[in-house]
């Protein structure tokens, strides 16, 4: 058995093609307006009824009942500056961002426990984040949660920019969604690995569910409690 630390996935593998929008998913079978009803769901993280790229910052509207969403992606500012971030929605929702493109750093920036209209922006004072600079050209991950328990069903993320005075949809130049391919289990920083068993003199196959010592050197993209195969030589 050889050992080694590597370096893992980059956030770069799971960032999709920009100015295509955000990746939507959801969750159904929601009875309670707390987000934890979501978040503790049998089924979330990983295996969402049904995954969507969302043309858009902002989601459909009064599509259904009892269902869970999140959204997920990059957004990359073309202006260097403060940035001040507004959510809607219907029911709870929740809205994070990440200090750079790893899902990791994202806390929450805005969030509400009820409803709002799709552009009643100052319901709660809570909806609106505080100034957060951004620099141009750097990929910054977002999410939002939202519940639906009955009635009438929407989410929004909206900004105000630099040079503007009123919260606006982010336009679809700036957004990019988050590869759907790349679950919550998806390795983003560096780990460990063990390989198992050598099919070839250059191809190994390889499983993060074991701790390590030393062995081997390379960059390698898996997947925690999965298996593939990764190319390299023995030191």
């Amino acid at each position: 058995m050889v050992v080694e630390p590597i370096e893992c996935l980059s956030t770069g593998d799971c960032q999709g093609a920009l100015g295509t929008g955000l990746l939507r998913e959801v969750w159904y079978g929601i009875y309670n307006y707390d987000l934890s009803f979501l978040t503790n769901h049998p089924d979330y993280p990983n295996n969402p009824a049904g995954s969507y790229l969302n043309a858009g910052s902002t989601g459909p509207v009064n599509i259904g009942d009892n269902y869970g969403t999140r959204v997920r992606g990059f957004i990359t500012p073309t202006v260097s500056g403060n940035y001040t971030f507004y959510v809607t929605g219907d029911d709870f929702t929740s809205l994070k961002l990440s200090t750079d493109s790893n899902p990791s750093n994202a806390t929450e920036i805005a969030g509400f426990q009820g409803w709002t209209y799709e552009n009643e922006f100052f319901k709660y004072a809570s909806q609106q984040s505080a100034s957060i600079s951004l620099q141009a050209g750097q990929h910054y991950y977002v999410e939002l949660l939202q519940t639906e328990v009955g009635g009438g069903d929407h989410w929004g993320i909206h900004w105000v920019k630099p040079g503007s005075s009123s919260p606006t949809a982010i336009p679809l130049q700036h957004l990019s969604p988050f590869d759907a391919e790349c679950n919550d289990n998806t390795v983003l920083q560096t780990g460990k690995i063990v390989i198992e068993q050598a099919s070839s003199t250059s191809w190994y196959w390889v499983n993060f569910d074991q701790p390590f010592a030393e062995g081997i050197s390379r960059d390698f993209g898996v997947t925690f409690g999965q298996q593939h195969r990764a190319s390299d030589t023995k030191d």
